[in-house]
């Protein structure tokens, strides 16, 4: 790599999101689109109260999470890592709607950020695990 930064870029209004969450097939563009169904299906407990809308924007962005996460602990970099060489990777959203981009605050520079890094982030979207109607009481 002769390169300092990474930056995995996502985008809101993502038609290959709203197809993960909604489990559609769009053809070709499955066999990309299966990792973004894997971020859903991995972290449903954290989107499934959201509004549609609201799980759209939020998948797009745990989607970039993963990614960043991804490129951080693949060989290259690791390697990269190893010898010293200063690299990072960031996570941003670009907004289609307004042309903004959204720092997700995700950035990973060496290897012992990683974990730390990815759960700090993810910790913005809270689990919200089912009630059991026979045991809540109000």
């Amino acid at each position: 790599l002769r390169v300092e930064h990474i930056i995995v870029v996502g985008h809101y209004g993502c038609a290959g999101v709203r197809a993960a969450l909604r489990g559609t097939r769009v053809g070709l563009a499955d066999n990309w689109l299966r990792h973004v169904h894997s971020v859903r299906l991995r972290h449903r407990k954290r989107l499934e109260h959201l509004s549609p809308a609201k799980q759209e924007d939020a998948l797009c962005e745990m989607n970039v999470i993963e990614q960043v996460g991804n490129v951080a602990l693949s060989t290259v970099l690791q390697d990269a890592w190893a010898r010293g060489q200063k690299v990072a990777v960031h996570g941003w959203v670009y907004g289609l709607r307004d042309g903004l981009l959204k720092d997700l605050g995700v950035t990973m520079d060496r290897p012992e950020t990683v974990v730390d890094v990815f759960g700090a982030a993810l910790k913005r979207y809270p689990r919200v695990e089912a009630r059991n109607e026979a045991t809540d009481t109000d």
